[in-house]
């Protein structure tokens, strides 16, 4: 080939990933952009409010945790102290969590830190979903596709999670590559990306603690070696910078619960029935408990396979276990519901079942917010919102079982 074809050959080859480039960065423009109206015009944003304002305390040499950055935050919220019956706003993340907060620090103004961030969160949404499509292994259709990539940002707890500021949606994403990354033998990778989601340690304890047992039984012992060094290193510098942090953190963990909405079962039931209810959240969740250990302590007389669905269960099932979280953390059953949807069936069902299961989840939890939503003062999300997702796709995932168990396939 002579110099003229090759320098074709290099223009044919450069061209569409530059075009695609191009288009990408203008996309993530406009996409800033419209954030940016966004967050002018409609308030919110109070997740990512209070690490923005914890991790810019800790670039002035101040203790994020302290009551003095507490009153920063509320000030900025309420234009006032928080009074009792308020959410107090304090930062109750490892002091190496906020650190992932640290490019949108150095924007001073908060709008446009917020728009950045929000931006940040739908693309990394969408990169779940698309996680998810590798990790389930299903032949899905282009439609099914499209789908689920639209739903994986669009449903109520991913807009919830995204207006918010959640930093949820990033830790769901740092355990779908995880789990990728451990499936195809990256285990050191795999092992990075899970220490990472330690950065809420309420909600990640019992994801992190499924895939860790995974690693052990299936021997990759370098995922969880890793894992071990990396948060080392996190807890190592986070003592480097503040020595004092990991007995306040602890002061804020224990403190959560006594001023954040319902976040455990007896909570929730005791907000909506009662004082007996407080029982009967406590009983569901000692319940849950007794499954999970249960399921696991059978862990290694399962299939690899079947210790992936294990994972997705206690994923599932966590919400319900009694360890204090909200509702909105709930975007990390995403990745169960994505094994839900993988489930084999024979067409035309699966199409069915695939676009009943997608549209019931949009549909009811959407319909179940607004319901229920207080319409006084700012919107408040109902303490029930804890309790749908968990429970319908534990009732899915036990029909699924319940049918594999007959071995009697749909006929063909």
């Amino acid at each position: 080939m002579n110099r003229d074809g090759w320098q074709r050959l290099r223009a044919d080859s450069w061209l569409p990933f530059a075009a695609f480039l191009l288009l990408s960065g203008l996309g993530i423009i406009g996409i800033t952009w419209a954030n940016h109206r966004f967050a002018e015009s409609a308030p919110g944003g109070t997740d990512f409010l209070v690490h923005w304002v914890g991790m810019r305390a800790i670039l002035k040499g101040e203790n994020p945790y302290s009551d003095a950055t507490a009153l920063e935050i509320q000030t900025m919220v309420y234009g006032r102290p928080a009074v009792p019956g308020e959410h107090e706003l304090r930062v109750a993340y490892p002091l190496y969590g906020e650190f992932l907060f640290l490019p949108f620090a150095w924007i001073s103004d908060f709008s446009w830190a917020r728009a950045l961030w929000m931006t940040v969160l739908e693309i990394c949404a969408a990169a779940l979903g698309g996680f998810c499509l590798v990790l389930s292994g299903s032949a899905w259709t282009r439609w099914q596709r499209i789908c689920f990539l639209l739903f994986s940002i669009l449903w109520y707890f991913g807009i919830r999670a995204i207006i918010n500021g959640n930093a949820i949606i990033l830790i769901s994403l740092f355990l779908g590559i995880s789990i990728f990354c451990a499936k195809r033998n990256w285990n050191a990778a795999a092992g990075f990306f899970l220490a990472c989601c330690t950065i809420k340690p309420q909600v990640a304890i019992l994801p992190v603690l499924s895939v860790l047992l995974w690693g052990i039984h299936t021997r990759r012992f370098r995922m969880v070696y890793a894992f071990g060094a990396v948060m080392a290193v996190f807890v190592g510098l986070s003592f480097a910078v503040l020595p004092t942090w990991l007995a306040d953190n602890w002061s804020e963990i224990v403190r959560y619960p006594l001023y954040s909405p319902p976040g455990t079962p007896a909570d929730a039931i005791q907000a909506m029935a009662g004082a007996g209810g407080y029982w009967a959240g406590g009983l569901l969740s000692v319940s849950i408990w007794i499954f999970v250990l249960y399921a696991w302590m059978n862990l290694f007389r399962t299939r690899e396979e079947g210790s992936l669905f294990l994972i997705g269960m206690t994923i599932l099932l966590a919400p319900l276990s009694g360890i204090p979280t909200d509702p909105g953390n709930e975007f990390l059953l995403l990745l169960p519901l994505t094994l839900i949807l993988s489930e084999k069936y024979p067409n035309p069902i699966s199409a069915m079942r695939f676009a009943g299961i997608l549209g019931a989840v949009f549909i009811g939890l959407w319909a179940l917010f607004f319901l229920t939503v207080q319409k006084e003062g700012p919107p408040i999300q109902h303490p029930v919102m804890l309790f749908p997702m968990p429970f319908f796709m534990l009732v899915v995932w036990l029909w699924d079982g319940w049918r594999a168990r007959r071995k009697k396939p749909y006929p063909s």
